[in-house]
């Protein structure tokens, strides 16, 4: 444990990184059928001159949507990845320190 009362247990860091990836295909799986949502949206805006009107203010934010999905859905599994990686390398770290202790090697 550091001097500030927090440790890094590269254990707990690797089940924490498990768990974004559930999370993130949660995320892709919102993300399908972004095509069809965007058709009903249309489709519901009509074909009159209030309803082109509103295609237009509507359509341009709605696609905007539509695409953060994906990319919110990859960040958060990014997040999972290097998790996960920050785990192995603390692990790697901490049987090197304890091989080096072993061997009279100080830090």
């Amino acid at each position: 444990m550091s001097s500030n009362g927090m440790s890094a247990d590269p254990d707990m860091i690797a089940y924490v990184g498990t768990q974004f990836r559930p999370i993130a295909q949660h995320l892709y799986d919102l993300g399908q059928g972004g095509e069809e949502r965007l058709a009903l949206l249309i489709a519901a805006c009509g074909d009159d001159d209030m309803g082109r009107e509103i295609r237009e203010q509507l359509l341009p934010t709605a696609k905007i949507i539509e695409e953060a999905g994906g990319s919110i859905g990859a960040a958060v599994e990014n997040t999972g990845n290097v998790m996960s990686a920050l785990a192995l390398q603390l692990k790697a770290m901490e049987r090197n320190n304890a091989a080096n202790i072993g061997h009279g090697f100080k830090r």
